[in-house]
C-alpha cells in the first residue's frame, strides 16, 4: 500500500508540474492526490499504522474515553487534524 501511495503522490505531482500542457488545475490535483492517499491510508491503516507509532498519551486518552477503534481515532483526530491545520494556515496566512 505504501507503494500505490508513493504512486499516486507522484503521478499527481506530474500532473501539477504538467498544468500547462494537460490544462488541469494545480488545486484540483492537489486535492485529489490528497483525498485519494488519505482515503488508501485510512481505509489500510491495519498495514500502515504499526501500533508502536502510537503515543502513550493517545492511548492513555483513549482508554479513558473507552475508545474501541484507537487505530482510526489516533488517524483522523491526532495525524489528519493536525495535518489540515498546517496546510490551512499556510493557505490562509
Amino acid at each position: 500500500m505504501t507503494y500505490l501511495i508513493l504512486a499516486i503522490f507522484f503521478l499527481g505531482y506530474l500532473a501539477i508540474a504538467l498544468e500547462h500542457t494537460m490544462k488541469i488545475n494545480k488545486a484540483a490535483s492537489a486535492l485529489l492526490i490528497g483525498v485519494v492517499c488519505w482515503a488508501i491510508y485510512v481505509v489500510n491503516l491495519d498495514q500502515l499504522l504499526p501500533s508502536g507509532a502510537i503515543p502513550s498519551w493517545f492511548l492513555a486518552e483513549a482508554a479513558s474515553e473507552r475508545i474501541e477503534n484507537i487505530h482510526q481515532t489516533f488517524a483522523i483526530e491526532s495525524q489528519h487534524l493536525h495535518l489540515t491545520g498546517e496546510i490551512a494556515s499556510i493557505l490562509f496566512f
